[in-house]
């Protein structure tokens, strides 16, 4: 029996620390924030391999409340996480690992990094691979020149310091769309209804489903195109077509894909209560080649809001937290990813149904806000 594990951290850069990373230091003006000493790729592989355990995450085993684990080195971490892994029967089968930096260059480190990672997994350095590459994640590495001499200067400055470049046309678009669908082996696609997402700081934070006011030729645009997608590209399982709506000047809308995701999505997210199959049902339906589940909608709203982590923790603890949520909004269900806190980490989110899109999503805010701050706003 084999079982995988997936995951990923992020880091903020700040002066004054040291920048480690595969338990390497690399010279830097800048180094990661952290409890321990932020080593965000080796953290990333020890909860890979937690998770594919069944044991949690790192904040669980590690929490960065102990002052133990202060200034630790993470390679000591990922050796705890191995002994874990093999009490329970398990090895190594093979691990590969993305960095994703601007600067410095990773590309001189990665020998190492592999050599301390075989190390500390009991496993051999060609069971290892280390990659990098720079910009563009979740909005970081994208930059918005507003006039020409601003342009000339930032192109200038990046191109000095090797950061490949490519320029877009920016788009003036009225809302973000996701269209999802689910293909099975066979060739069967289901499309769920058209959500409108919202976007804080670069992050999925709210989707409504059905996109409020989205008239019902254009809805059916975007199912097709997703769907068509799906086919073209022989997808299977769950795929997520990001799309701009654009208003012209004649009042009608037009569609512009922005992203594809081949798997389960944050907009997706909502289906959990919304529907009669969950995004994640029908996804393990299509790659086991099942036939898929109705996609019809069990109430006429849905609301998804993302509980981001807040800029402190709160003291209260939050299974409090939803008991108090539980008590307000009995109609509100809180999903928790076990996840350990950090400032704008994505720790759950709150789903709620309704029958009109202001009220259902007024209630969804406030409930993932408390779960959030602890304080009802």
């Amino acid at each position: 029996m084999f079982r995988i594990g997936q995951s990923s951290d992020i880091h903020q850069l700040a002066e004054g620390r040291r920048l480690v990373l595969g338990g390497v230091e690399i010279e830097h003006t800048k180094g990661l924030v952290g409890h321990s000493d932020a080593d965000a790729l080796l953290h990333a592989i020890a909860e890979a391999v937690i998770g594919a355990l069944g044991e949690g995450d790192l904040g669980k085993h590690f929490p960065d409340t102990d002052p133990q684990y202060k200034g630790i080195s993470s390679l000591l971490l990922l050796e705890q996480v191995t002994k874990l892994m093999e009490s329970k029967g398990y090895c190594i089968g093979n691990v590969d690992a993305l960095i994703m930096i601007e600067r410095p260059k990773m590309a001189p480190h990665i020998p190492l990094m592999r050599q301390n990672i075989a190390q500390a997994l009991h496993c051999a350095e060609d069971q290892v691979n280390v990659k990098a590459t720079r910009g563009g994640y979740d909005g970081h590495g994208v930059w918005f020149p507003e006039t020409l001499q601003e342009c000339e200067q930032l192109v200038t400055d990046l191109l000095e310091k090797g950061v490949v470049l490519y320029a877009e046309e920016k788009v003036n678009f009225a809302r973000e769309l996701s269209a999802m669908v689910a293909r099975n082996r066979d060739g069967e696609v289901k499309a769920w209804p058209v959500v409108e997402s919202r976007q804080a700081d670069g992050v999925c934070h709210i989707a409504i489903a059905p996109a409020p006011e989205l008239p019902a030729d254009v809805a059916k645009q975007c199912r097709d195109l997703a769907t068509n997608i799906a086919t073209k590209l022989d997808v299977t399982g769950v795929l997520a077509v990001e799309l701009f709506e654009c208003i012209g000047e004649d009042g009608a809308s037009k569609i512009l894909v922005n992203e594809l995701a081949m798997r389960p999505h944050n907009t997706g997210h909502w289906t959990q209560d919304g529907c009669v199959t969950s995004q994640f049902e029908q996804h393990l339906r299509a790659v086991l080649n099942w036939p898929l589940g109705s996609v019809d909608t069990l109430e006429p709203v849905t609301v998804m809001v993302n509980t981001l982590g807040a800029e402190e923790d709160p003291q209260m603890p939050m299974e409090q937290r939803v008991i108090e949520v539980m008590r307000r909004y009995p109609e509100a269900k809180v999903h928790l990813y076990g996840k350990s806190w950090r400032p704008g980490r994505k720790m759950g989110h709150v789903n709620v149904t309704g029958y009109d899109a202001t009220s259902t999503l007024a209630i969804a805010q406030h409930a993932a806000h408390f779960i959030v701050h602890a304080n009802w706003y």
